[in-house]
């Protein structure tokens, strides 16, 4: 059934959404465990992190380094974001939450940062650079917005380790909590 599953999320109906890294796709499980709905063998090549947010599935395809976009409703596919932008370059894509402000955040795991970015994919700043003398905040692997608004990113690679942000009003500060 699942081959490789990594992400998931929950749409408006209740079904989980999976990313099925080894099979290409996302699946939709509906609630009595049936495959509901396959989002698109030929549109993702390695999907890793999903996220259904307002009736749209936000996909983290992190070998074609894009963040694509699909219908929640009939699965079609609606438009793409990230590799060789100007300014929203992902590389390797990974964890997808949004903001209270309705913003996309998408940690970039080969540039050692998150992405704050509008839904459409204009890109709005970004936070968490590798600094090799502080916290190495390294690969980012996974991000979700926690209930009090702070952010929680996980990052491997030469440390585990998990940061817990908060926008202080004067930009993001992080504190290291586990490591």
């Amino acid at each position: 059934m699942l081959n490789e599953h990594r992400g998931i999320s929950i749409d408006g109906r209740g079904n989980l959404i999976v990313c099925d890294t080894g099979n290409c796709c996302v699946k939709f499980i509906s609630r009595d465990g049936t495959i509901s709905k396959i989002l698109s063998l030929r549109k993702l090549w390695k999907p890793f992190d999903c996220l259904c947010y307002e009736d749209k599935v936000f996909v983290s395809d992190r070998h074609a380094h894009l963040v694509k976009v699909f219908s929640c409703n009939d699965g079609s596919f609606l438009y793409q974001f990230g590799s060789r932008a100007v300014d929203v370059e992902l590389n390797e894509p990974g964890g997808l939450t949004t903001d209270k402000a309705g913003h996309l955040l998408a940690c970039s795991g080969g540039n050692h940062n998150v992405h704050v970015l509008t839904l459409g994919g204009k890109f709005i700043t970004k936070f968490g650079e590798y600094e090799p003398s502080l916290f190495c905040f390294c690969t980012k692997y996974a991000v979700t917005t926690l209930s009090s608004a702070n952010l929680q990113i996980t990052a491997y690679k030469f440390l585990n380790s998990c940061k817990k942000c908060h926008n202080n009003g004067q930009g993001t500060k992080s504190t290291s909590f586990i490591t």
